[in-house]
């Protein structure tokens, strides 16, 4: 097989890789490239050959690389892989504003993270300070993503 066949099928790969992420194509890509080093060192008469095949070889790495690098940047936002600034239709965790202010129970030890159950309904919660024991009644003070932070009412509601 002749060494520039393999040298262009391996820059392909590593070109492929920028689109195709997996690290497949560059290992690929990678071990055609020493693959083509070896065989055209081994074809080579001269040492020289040799050496200048592989600054081809580095010299090719550097264009596909900064070809596909021009390409990803200069790409129109519809029609590129990447995320754009927003993402439609996705809602992170929130936590329901209503719940401040209102009392509940601790239905798990809060050390400091546990549930705790206000009216009726189950949430995840972070004490402000230190550990409160499962009954103990709670004050949820503000959230933050899922988790509701609480602070100690009173010792033990149910002893």
């Amino acid at each position: 097989m002749n060494a520039w066949y393999l040298l262009a099928v391996g820059l392909l790969c590593i070109l492929l890789e920028f689109y195709i992420p997996g690290t497949v194509f560059v290992t690929i890509g990678i071990a055609l490239l020493l693959g083509s080093i070896a065989v055209f060192a081994l074809a080579s008469t001269s040492g020289v050959e040799a050496f200048l095949f592989f600054v081809v070889v580095l010299l090719g790495v550097g264009a596909i690389v900064r070809l596909a690098i021009w390409r990803i940047k200069s790409t129109r936002e519809k029609n590129t892989l990447f995320l754009s600034k927003d993402q439609a239709g996705y809602v992170a965790s929130s936590y329901e504003a209503a719940l401040i202010g209102k009392k509940g129970v601790a239905s798990s030890d809060l050390k400091p993270s546990g549930n705790i159950l206000v009216e009726g309904n189950q949430y995840q919660a972070l004490a402000q300070t230190g550990y409160i024991v499962k009954g103990c009644e709670v004050e949820v003070i503000s959230g933050q993503g899922a988790y509701y932070f609480v602070k100690l009412c009173k010792k033990e509601l149910n002893p």
